[in-house]
């Protein structure tokens, strides 16, 4: 078995590496056709994007590009080094659509068996009172995040800096599955209360807000294990928990760019692009990278530093919760 992970090991790396190098080529070509991009001025006149557009553009695409290397070398170490744990490789590579992924993680499985995957979805049987009380301090606070941020000017192409979402990985990492699943659903109902909150239709408050911010909590399944202390395992967990909400985030938001801002019909309008691009589901795609990008590097920053630093308290919980079933 020994030998066969190691085969396993090479012919995953060397798979997944050709898919990134694929991928990173097919990221500079877009770049460069977006680059060239036309727009339309307030006159009407096609004229080429801005300065501040192209910085933003070469922000965009150089980010993801650094992002799908790290995805790739940290799905390799979760590969190596947490294989036991086949409910998460699946779920993550499923997430990131790695084919290879999933082949390896169901060669691992007929090898060494499967453990049935456990998600305590049993609601308030097993929750205590600081369950409770827990998912509505962090639910205040971010409504409280959210209230504040929703008066701040928007950036071009639509960017806003998420730091409301903090709050809900933050509860992924302290809180059981089920838990965090109630705040992330509690907060994606509440939103449509807050003043930055724009709705129109049912599918575009679906795909925009409600999907959106009840992924968050998938990030419940990637939690780090302290008790693993290589240190590449450490980096790079906190990559995969961070960035796995980020795969619903932006896939819901491209769905939305297809179904209701790029269609005419369900929009009832003409259809407002910021720069000439043939396709909605190419337009789609690239526009919402920029704002996707700009939640995940933000995120990727502060989330590991501040749920780190609080650890203490997610010791305290799981102490107090172990002491009240003794």
């Amino acid at each position: 078995m020994e030998k066969n992970k190691k085969i396993a090991n090479i012919i995953l790396t060397v798979l997944t590496s050709i898919k990134t190098i694929l991928l990173i080529g097919l990221l500079i070509y877009y770049m460069i056709k977006v680059l060239d991009a036309s727009q339309y001025d307030d006159e009407g006149n096609i004229i080429a994007l801005n300065n501040s557009q192209k910085g933003l553009i070469y922000f965009a695409f150089i980010s993801i590009i650094v992002t799908f290397i790290l995805l790739a070398i940290s799905f390799l170490i979760y590969f190596i080094y947490d294989y036991e744990n086949k409910n998460k490789l699946i779920l993550f590579s499923f997430l990131t659509f790695s084919i290879e992924g999933l082949i390896f993680s169901l060669y691992l499985i007929t090898k060494t068996g499967y453990q049935k995957l456990k998600i305590d979805f049993k609601f308030f049987k097993k929750w205590k009172i600081i369950d409770i009380t827990l998912i509505a301090l962090l639910l205040c606070l971010y409504l409280l995040i959210s209230f504040i941020t929703g008066f701040i000017p928007q950036m071009p192409f639509w960017i806003t800096i998420s730091i409301k979402y903090i709050i809900l990985y933050f509860g992924a990492y302290i809180l059981s599955l089920s838990a965090s699943f109630t705040l992330c659903l509690l907060a994606a109902c509440l939103t449509t209360i807050m003043p930055g909150t724009a709705i129109h239709t049912f599918v575009q408050y679906l795909f925009d807000y409600f999907i959106p911010i009840v992924g968050f909590f998938v990030a419940g399944f990637f939690v780090p294990k302290n008790e693993i202390k290589n240190k590449y395992y450490q980096i790079f967990s906190w990559l995969i928990f961070v960035i796995s909400p980020i795969f619903v985030l932006y896939g819901s938001r491209v769905l939305s760019g297809v179904l209701y801002w790029l269609n005419p019909a369900a929009l009832g309008d003409d259809v407002y692009y910021s720069f000439l691009w043939e396709g909605r589901w190419g337009y789609s795609a690239i526009y919402n990278s920029f704002n996707t990008i700009t939640d995940y590097v933000t995120l990727q920053i502060l989330v590991p530093v501040i749920c780190k630093t609080l650890t203490y308290i997610k010791n305290k919980v799981e102490l107090k919760k172990l002491n009240s079933y003794n």
